[in-house]
């Protein structure tokens, strides 16, 4: 499955002005379009909520009481959005954390291009197919369902 790049999405989470516009310029120059950047957890999610990007740039480490990881936990109760987590950190412990939370890919900045484009593009292929997988379930145990009271109906 081909993704085509300019009808993607990318909202950027980043308190970090001069690294927001730097991953703009890379997403429009990816040709992606980009949403943001936004600053506080608080905006992100209102913004990830009503845009529905097809994936979020997070920076980890957030301006406000909200961390990263929080905002992508609070975004990912209501809406299935790939998060990838951007910091300057890479320690053991922030891997950790975040590993468990809805996470589509962990880069470190500064982020190059190319890694960039390939996160991006995996984690919307992954996200589609997680959620097809998802319905194909919904579908399997309903058909399931439906069987086991047709059996339980004709047996006498």
């Amino acid at each position: 499955m081909k993704i085509s790049k300019m009808q993607n999405r990318v909202l950027i989470v980043e308190d970090d002005a001069i690294v927001a516009t730097q991953l703009q310029r890379t997403l429009d120059k990816l040709d992606f379009n980009s949403v943001g950047p936004i600053a506080t957890g608080e905006e992100a999610i209102e913004i990830a909520l009503k845009e529905m990007p097809d994936c979020i740039l997070m920076d980890i480490k957030l301006k406000g009481e909200l961390s990263g990881i929080d905002v992508a936990e609070r975004i990912h109760k209501i809406a299935e959005i790939p998060v990838i987590y951007l910091t300057a950190y890479a320690d053991h412990e922030t891997i950790e954390r975040s590993k468990d939370r809805h996470t589509y890919g962990f880069l470190t900045k500064p982020v190059r291009d190319k890694e960039l484009a390939a996160m991006i593009e995996t984690a919307i292929y992954k996200s589609s197919t997680d959620r097809s997988l998802k319905h194909l379930n919904q579908l399997l145990r309903a058909i399931r369902s439906v069987d086991k009271l047709i059996i339980s109906e004709s047996i006498p």
